[in-house]
């Protein structure tokens, strides 16, 4: 963040990092892609196959929720986090997860 400068909005970029990194997964662990973005396929218009598992693994679902930032605009990503009913711990480290991708 130093080497950034005012390019980007420290305060803001720390206040998603402190958050994503106190919350807990304190759940049984469950099968995660791992690299969803980049590995979704659409056909007029919708999903039509999720590829590449390469990055599966079994934990908390956190790095799956990337993608409501990476792909996503505002408005789909409230529809994805509702749909998927992620609790704000999850959402939290997912945005982390965004963050760190960026």
């Amino acid at each position: 963040m130093d080497a950034l400068g005012g390019e980007i909005p420290a305060d803001d970029v720390k206040r998603v990092w402190d958050h994503a990194v106190r919350a807990r997964w304190d759940s049984e662990p469950v099968w995660f892609h791992g690299d969803v973005a980049g590995n979704l396929l659409t056909r007029d218009g919708g999903l039509s196959a999720v590829i590449d598992f390469g990055c599966s693994g079994v934990g908390g679902p956190a790095c799956d929720m990337v993608i409501a930032w990476t792909f996503f605009d505002s408005s789909a990503r409230r529809v994805f986090r509702k749909t998927l009913g992620v609790d704000q711990a999850t959402w939290s480290r997912g945005r982390g997860w965004a963050l760190w991708k960026g």
